[in-house]
């Protein structure tokens, strides 16, 4: 007998192990669902470096996502153990879309400074720039980042706006080089000049540059039309012939107290080289639509004039400006696409009709492009 219940304990503890043994590779077995190949390299998201600024802009969010599951990927049985796809879109830039003219007048301080330059035109999305061109580190910073082609040079029309535009003076350029455009600004309102001085600022423009396009800008029609037409008119409502009528590529208005759409109308009729014009960031700020879908519609290029200090409230405005002219049709907008692999951290029998009831953490993200959205 004592061998017996010898033999029977032997065997006892032999179904023990094995029933131990085999609840143990049970418990391991249970595992994440398998992994595709992309799956296998982790990917994180980091801000480049230099000080880009954030959209923090509740209507145009830097991440969104896509709650459909990716196909081949986890399925019920895989969302039954916790676990699930997302393809999420993280905001990258904005560019103007083939054949825009998307153009911006940078404060002084800011065409010195290359990361800001770099951002406006690869983040925000201008593709051409405005900068006085007495110095060479506005010149190079344009360069760069903008080309000389796709920039238009501030000067007075005086003898020093004549030696920079000639000879590219303190500049850093070779001489044979020319911007794609010249501008001198408020000739009535700010320079005081006579219909004959423009006339012959224009003339000397065409003559040493006649692969560059010469355009001003003013407040109001009388201003522009006095320089423009055969009809110069007085404060006094007095009119006398223009015997030296201005003959620009193009003209713009600088002119922004909330009635620019009915000026723009008038100078519109005046004349068809009102191609671009102004809009300032500050002033304009509550009308950027109305603005930008007129100028739409009536094939006007628009330029932001940038003369906020406050930096903080410059980026804003920045970031106000651009979402609509990607919402009007001037740029458009680019992200970064992942595919999100999540885990349910919760110990409870996950219910693959329920999966909300889970606290979601991400596993594993893989970057899958830059997408238009």
């Amino acid at each position: 007998m004592k061998g017996v219940s010898s033999k029977l304990i032997r065997v006892f503890s032999y179904f023990l192990f094995s029933f131990l043994v085999i609840l143990i590779f049970s418990f391991c077995a249970e595992k994440k669902p398998t992994e595709p190949n992309e799956l296998q390299t982790k990917t994180t998201l980091s801000k480049p470096g230099g000080v880009r600024p954030d959209l923090n802009l509740s209507t145009d969010s830097t991440k969104t996502k896509d709650k459909s599951k990716k196909k081949g990927g986890p399925g019920m049985e895989s969302l039954e153990t916790g676990w699930k796809y997302e393809t999420e879109y993280v905001f990258d830039h904005y560019s103007a879309k083939a054949g825009i003219e998307f153009g911006i007048l940078p404060m002084a301080s800011q065409q010195y400074d290359a990361v800001v330059m770099e951002e406006l035109h690869s983040y925000w999305g201008f593709n051409y720039v405005a900068i006085m061109i007495g110095n060479s580190t506005t010149v190079s910073n344009a360069q760069n980042y903008f080309g000389i082609d796709h920039t238009m040079a501030v000067t007075e029309a005086n003898d020093a706006g004549r030696n920079v535009i000639q000879y590219n003076t303190n500049n850093g350029l070779p001489t044979t080089t020319f911007f794609w455009a010249y501008y001198t600004d408020e000739p009535a309102t700010a320079q005081s000049l006579t219909s004959y001085a423009l006339d012959s600022f224009e003339n000397f423009v065409h003559s040493v540059r006649p692969n560059s396009l010469f355009g001003f800008g003013d407040v109001t029609r009388q201003e522009i039309g006095n320089y423009i037409t055969n009809t110069i008119t007085n404060s006094n409502g007095q009119t006398y012939p223009n015997l030296y009528p201005v003959n620009p590529d193009y003209v713009m208005c600088t002119k922004y107290d909330g009635d620019n759409i009915p000026r723009w109308d008038l100078i519109k009729n005046l004349t068809t080289k009102f191609t671009r014009t102004w809009i300032n960031n500050e002033i304009d700020k509550g009308e950027f639509s109305n603005l930008l879908i007129n100028l739409r519609d009536n094939g006007i290029k628009p330029w932001l004039f940038v003369e906020t200090n406050n930096a903080q409230n410059r980026v804003q405005y920045i970031s106000d400006y651009c979402y609509t002219a990607w919402q009007v049709g001037f740029l458009d907008r680019y992200f970064k696409q992942y595919l999100v692999l999540y885990h349910c951290i919760l110990n409870h029998v996950h219910d693959p009709n329920s999966p909300g009831n889970c606290i979601w953490e991400e596993y594993d993200r893989t970057y899958q492009g830059i997408v238009i959205r």
